[in-house]
């Protein structure tokens, strides 16, 4: 009897002590398709983070469809096992909806990239204030965008270009906080250069090929003289530029182009002088929302900071396009330590630092 005592001690207090603490489990849901550049390295950067960070981290991709972001939404926070946390952004500007849903199902969920509008935050207030498992949010501040590069954009066509200049914004979606935010920094920006005028603003749902035939339709027939064109992102960029060189436009010299994202082609059409600039690095974003879950599911929460948060992303143009270019390396982003990043690892650490320049030196 002694020995199977002994034996029955050993393995409860034995193994249970060399038992690892099981991974917290996160489940992300993104609007886009998988192979979308700009979510793509956003899940990349989450991927290098909850790696380094022992997190169970589950994705899926919306393909630009609401209702498939619903379906997928309601079938992780009813999954067996449920995740622990829960990430999406305000796709369409249903994020409140989506929040009702995980609310409901008490799943924490977090906001990420595009916030909730202020529309929508009449009914919502601030995380943890009406809805208790809605933790947190953390989003650029697209207007600063907007008016940052609009002002990159619009000065540089100014020194190259004597007359009036012709500025049209091309945006993704029309109800989206990001379009409207930086289309409203365009606005203000616009009223700092003399001689401009804003043409107009066409959505082009997020899309390369509806980018380029809106460009094409208002250059051609709607007023020829468009010399500026300010784009929601590098895809629909990219859209922009193949239709000026079919209609033999002379790039940063008869038109000038700027635009949202990064990636390793975008930084080429800078080089190339096809763009003048571009602003991003949201993608790092990604690992920032990782390690505040990572340290919130293990008792250490960032409402003692603040629960919104917002991220200064950095404007890549031809003075520092070699620089910040070494940043866009998703094969080298294991190389940053994201424990140093974190609360639970850290123990230095007393307030989190979300400056996207110190990744630098962990990749060089």
């Amino acid at each position: 009897m002694l020995i199977i005592l002994f034996i029955i001690l050993f393995l409860f207090f034995g193994l249970n002590q060399n038992t690892p603490e099981p991974k917290k489990r996160i489940t992300v849901v993104f609007p886009s398709v998988s192979n979308y550049s700009f979510f793509s390295l956003y899940h990349k950067a989450m991927k290098a983070a909850a790696e380094d960070l022992n997190i169970d981290l589950t994705v899926y991709w919306s393909n630009w469809n609401f209702t498939r972001m619903t379906y997928l939404i309601n079938k992780a926070v009813n999954s067996s096992p449920r995740p622990d946390a829960i990430i999406f952004n305000n796709f369409s500007k249903k994020g409140l909806y989506w929040i009702q849903i995980t609310n409901r199902a008490k799943v924490p969920n977090f906001i990420i990239n595009v916030p909730i509008s202020a529309e929508g935050r009449k009914l919502s207030g601030k995380p943890r204030e009406k809805y208790t498992y809605w933790i947190g949010q953390i989003t650029p501040d697209n207007f600063i965008e907007g008016y940052n590069l609009s002002s990159n954009l619009l000065k540089t066509a100014r020194a190259n270009i004597k007359g009036k200049l012709y500025v049209l914004g091309i945006g993704g979606v029309d109800t989206t906080v990001s379009t409207i935010e930086r289309f409203r920094g365009l606005q203000v920006a616009a009223k700092e250069v003399k001689n401009i005028k804003i043409i107009g603003h066409v959505p082009a749902n997020w899309d390369k090929a509806l980018a380029k035939e809106r460009f094409i339709a208002v250059k051609t027939t709607q007023d020829p003289r468009l010399n500026v064109v300010s784009v929601a992102s590098n895809t629909m960029a990219f859209g922009v530029i193949e239709a000026a060189k079919e209609l033999k436009i002379k790039l940063n010299s008869d038109l000038f182009v700027g635009t949202y994202g990064w990636d390793k082609k975008t930084a080429n059409k800078i080089k190339k002088k096809e763009l003048v600039a571009t602003i991003g690095a949201h993608f790092f974003e990604g690992a920032w929302v990782i390690i505040l879950l990572h340290d919130y599911l293990h008792g250490i929460d960032f409402a003692n900071e603040k629960v919104v948060w917002i991220t200064k992303m950095l404007l890549m143009d031809q003075t520092n396009v070699y620089e910040y270019e070494k940043l866009i390396q998703p094969e080298k982003w294991y190389k940053i330590n994201f424990k140093d990043f974190s609360k639970v690892y850290n123990k230095k650490l007393k307030k989190y630092d979300f400056n996207l320049q110190q990744f630098l030196p962990y990749i060089l």
